[in-house]
C-alpha cells in the first residue's frame, strides 16, 4: 500500500509500506528512494522548477519580465 504524502501539479511523493521506499513521480518520471530526506529533496527541486515556471509564464503573459516580474 502506497500513501501519498504530497501532491501539486502531476507532481508527488509517496511512502509505500510494501516496499519501505519513498516515490516521486512527475507526468514522465518516476523514481524511488530509501532515504526520505533524498526523497523530500528531489520532490522540494522539481516543485521549485515546476512553481517558478508557472510563475514566469504567468508573468510573461501579463508583458512583465519572467524572471523580475518588472515591467523592462
Amino acid at each position: 500500500m502506497c500513501v501519498t504524502i504530497a501532491r501539486w501539479r502531476g507532481i508527488s511523493m509517496q511512502y509505500c509500506q510494501d516496499s519501505g521506499k519513498y516515490i516521486v513521480t512527475t507526468k514522465n518520471t518516476s523514481k524511488e528512494y530509501d532515504n526520505p530526506l533524498e526523497a523530500w529533496s528531489s520532490y522540494m527541486t522539481t516543485m521549485d522548477i515546476a512553481g517558478r515556471r508557472y510563475i514566469g509564464n504567468m508573468l510573461f503573459k501579463q508583458g512583465k519580465n519572467r524572471y523580475t516580474g518588472g515591467n523592462d
